[in-house]
């Protein structure tokens, strides 16, 4: 693996099956020394320009969906008397159109029930209430369990 500064951060890369790079290990930003991984669409290993760096921080894997709701609900705390619930967009989802979530009124907290090959069935938290981009925090929390 070779270093890599990501927008100021010191990362490792590797590049996973799907032409993925994940950047991952030891990264701080602001002195938190949360460990974040950086994930960019790689085509024929080269950036193929059009995906937007996210950090996300996938928390260790638990053994069921409640464990890992508990975990999301303790990240984000409370949503606010007026929050709504989250609606899967993604058309190719087999949540499309269904409730999968929570999200705050104001639209700057969220969390849902998500599935990707590489982490499998996982609950997404995120948090814009510091900004989007490097200033969002994101967290996956995997459990077990089957798209």
């Amino acid at each position: 693996m070779m270093a890599r500064i990501v927008s100021g951060l010191v990362a490792k890369q590797k590049i996973n099956s799907l032409g993925q790079r994940l950047i991952n290990g030891g990264l701080s930003k602001g002195g938190l020394g949360q460990e974040k991984t950086v994930v960019e669409t790689v085509k024929d290993g080269v950036n193929s320009g059009t995906t937007k760096h996210s950090i996300e921080q996938v928390l260790d894997k638990v053994k069921s969906y409640e464990q890992a709701r508990n975990k999301a609900l303790k990240k984000v705390g409370d949503l606010g008397i007026n929050s709504k619930p989250y609606i899967c967009r993604l058309k190719t989802s087999k949540g499309f159109g269904k409730i999968t979530g929570r999200i705050s009124s104001d639209d700057k907290i969220r969390w849902y029930l998500d599935y990707d090959p590489i982490k499998g069935t996982h609950i997404n938290v995120h948090d814009f209430r510091q900004g989007k981009g490097l200033n969002a925090k994101k967290y996956a929390i995997p459990f077990e369990g089957t798209e």
